[in-house]
């Protein structure tokens, strides 16, 4: 039987205000554009997993309002599995306000119903559907307790463990241990070893870093590629240019796509790269569920690249 992946995280909708620049301290202006379209770190890495192929299902909180119907409607589009989201009626679905100036984001996020876990329904799920070397991937726009609980469960059940430390809590390190794959970009690395990364010291952060605890690690650095680490081996993979219209969602591309094509039996380094791929391609349109590509569409880039 293929492996699936649990996916347990948030589930936003963004609220996306395109403008040439940002507003100063007491100024207001007109943005060039706006659009709501679903996301959330958790969704995100969900549909990305999904478009490589992979059974994924989503856990978490949405509200009982448009915006979590919006969010469900978009998971099932893609093929993602929603039967134990919890629908909450006490808190609306978590919103992100993104703030984008020419090429650049900023992303403000009210949580909401991701606040509100059921781990009756999140350990329900894994007991009825799980398998021995399934996957469960998280993030930390969800408690820290249900994290740790989750992270728990997947090991007693010998699931495989991957946590992308975003954003950053440092509540995450003395779990690091019941950690397979920890992945970060460098503000979260930085974060974690509590000093500023140097690229030539690359290497001996990586190696700090997995001795926290995780088995394996991943530090994406955008433009600058992404240094993967394990006990045997280091990989490094470059990024692709591409013409940038949004940002946003590009690591969660990444991170979805790397454990899906892991999960399909791909060499690292070809998941890597394949990871690569799906980050950048995912900048090309605006939004993020639509615009992260599928396994053909990573395939073809692949070969107009050779």
């Amino acid at each position: 039987m293929m492996k699936q992946l649990f996916v347990l995280g948030s589930m936003n909708i963004d609220l996306i205000y395109k403008m040439k620049r940002l507003a100063k301290v007491g100024e207001s202006m007109f943005a060039d554009d706006f659009l709501t379209l679903p996301g959330g770190k958790g969704a995100n890495q969900a549909i990305a997993a999904s478009k490589q192929g992979i059974q994924t299902w989503m856990l978490g909180s949405l509200g009982q309002d448009e915006f979590g119907f919006s969010v469900s409607e978009s998971l099932k589009k893609f093929s993602v599995k929603t039967h134990y989201i919890d629908k909450v009626s006490d808190f609306p679905t978590g919103t992100a306000c993104i703030l984008m100036e020419e090429f650049d984001n900023r992303i403000l996020v009210y949580p909401g119903a991701n606040h509100v876990q059921d781990f009756n329904k999140i350990q329900k799920c894994i007991i009825d559907n799980g398998h021995i070397n399934d996957v469960l991937l998280m993030q930390l726009e969800i408690p820290m307790k249900t994290i740790k609980d989750a992270l728990e469960l997947a090991k007693a059940h010998k699931m495989i463990t991957v946590v992308n430390a975003a954003p950053f809590d440092s509540q995450i390190k003395p779990l690091l241990n019941m950690v397979d794959i920890l992945i970060v970009n460098e503000t979260e690395a930085e974060a974690l070893l509590d000093r500023k990364i140097i690229f030539d010291q690359i290497k001996e952060y990586l190696e700090e870093i997995l001795d926290l605890g995780p088995s394996e690690v991943i530090m994406t650095l955008g433009k600058q590629g992404s240094y993967y680490i394990n006990k045997d081996t280091m990989i490094f993979t470059k990024s692709y240019e591409v013409p940038v219209i949004d940002t946003t969602g590009a690591g969660d591309a990444y991170i979805g796509c790397f454990v899906a094509n892991r999960m399909l039996g791909y060499k690292l380094e070809e998941s890597l790269d394949k990871a690569s791929i799906c980050g950048a391609l995912t900048c090309k349109k605006l939004g993020v569920h639509k615009a992260i590509p599928d396994k053909k569409e990573i395939e073809e880039f692949k070969r107009r690249m050779i």
